[in-house]
């Protein structure tokens, strides 16, 4: 927004102002309320005239209900967390459990700078299982006779980042 509004970009402070009060008077979604309304009970007023907004909530109830306006938002972010919750877990699947002895390709993370990345694979080994850790954590290490760099590879790797190695 800071950038948006700034015609000059090195005064930026001209424009917080007018930023921070369409932060504080945005509906949040899962609260459903704007942030200023959440913590004094009022909707803010701005430069503009807001009189037309004044008269049109002025006939309904009292504005300064922050108990009540509270516990409804409070509700809503329950509702929201509830739905988000929902939500993530519709696309997820439990780890794959790996034991002492499988063999396991990782993902290939090559961040080397200046390196065409597009076409390597996304996996690299097979790799061994050295040892179950506890939170879905697993020791991995080269297999002996398929070592791929001068030093012997131990890691730490969780099962987002191991796929079972496929013996045809």
């Amino acid at each position: 927004m800071l950038a948006k509004l700034s015609e000059q970009p090195n005064r930026w402070e001209k424009v917080l102002g007018a930023v921070e009060f369409a932060l504080n008077n945005s509906v949040c979604r899962s609260a459903r309320e704007t942030p200023s309304r959440l913590l004094f009970g009022i909707n803010q007023l701005g430069e503009i005239s807001d009189s037309l907004r004044l008269v049109l909530e002025s006939d309904g109830e009292d504005e300064r209900d922050l108990l009540a306006i509270r516990g409804k938002a409070s509700e809503n972010i329950a509702k929201c967390q509830r739905a988000n919750e929902e939500n993530y877990n519709r696309k997820r699947k439990p780890a794959t459990r790996y034991q002492k002895g499988d063999y396991v390709m990782i993902s290939n993370r090559d961040v080397t700078p200046g390196v065409n990345k597009k076409l390597l694979p996304k996996f690299k080994g097979p790799y061994v299982v050295e040892k179950v850790l506890d939170n879905d954590r697993y020791v991995i290490k080269d297999v002996e006779g398929f070592q791929l760099t001068r030093v012997p590879f131990t890691g730490i790797v969780g099962p987002d980042q191991m796929k079972p190695w496929i013996r045809y």
